[in-house]
């Protein structure tokens, strides 16, 4: 049986308390870029959540054989899920779902989708936001409108953003 993700939504801010469960992993929330966790608001170097994953891969090495093992893994997102933990999700996923060739033909340095992190970069220090037009970023901040604040429409953001 394949384990489950079983996402989390936190308040924006929140603090990880290491509980050492190898099966758990924070995006953009967190406070902290160690093994399962992947906040880069207080790091200097990282530019975004998902390029701390993508240059930390080896931070993933315990959650993969979590995954492996077939075991549930718990995410843990901040509420109202912007571009940035969204992406961060889904390149985790990738990255435990695939073969190691698979993902650096993705992600890798010459990865077809490498382009994505300076965008999330550019996106996640308040460049380039287009909305006048369908840019990604336009798309993307579309997902839950008119719907009220509550976890539900944060479960849908995540989804419809994870699928985008």
């Amino acid at each position: 049986m394949s384990g489950r993700y079983l996402v989390n939504f936190k308040k924006h801010g929140a603090i990880r308390k290491n509980t050492g469960l190898k099966n758990e992993v924070w995006i953009d929330v967190g406070n902290a870029l160690e093994p399962g966790c992947f906040d880069h608001h207080q790091i200097k170097g990282c530019d975004s959540a998902l390029m701390a994953v993508t240059e930390n891969l080896q931070y993933l090495d315990e959650l993969k054989k979590c995954k492996e093992n077939g075991e549930d893994i718990h995410v843990y997102i901040h509420e109202c899920p912007d571009m940035d933990c969204i992406a961060g999700y889904y390149v985790i996923r990738f990255y435990l779902e695939k073969t190691q060739k698979q993902f650096d033909d993705m992600f890798g340095v010459k990865g077809k989708a490498r382009s994505l992190i300076q965008y999330v970069n550019d996106i996640d220090a308040g460049k380039n936001k287009v909305v006048h037009y369908p840019t990604l970023y336009a798309i993307m901040c579309s997902i839950g409108d008119g719907m009220e604040r509550t976890p539900e429409r944060d479960k849908h953001i995540l989804e419809k953003g994870y699928n985008l």
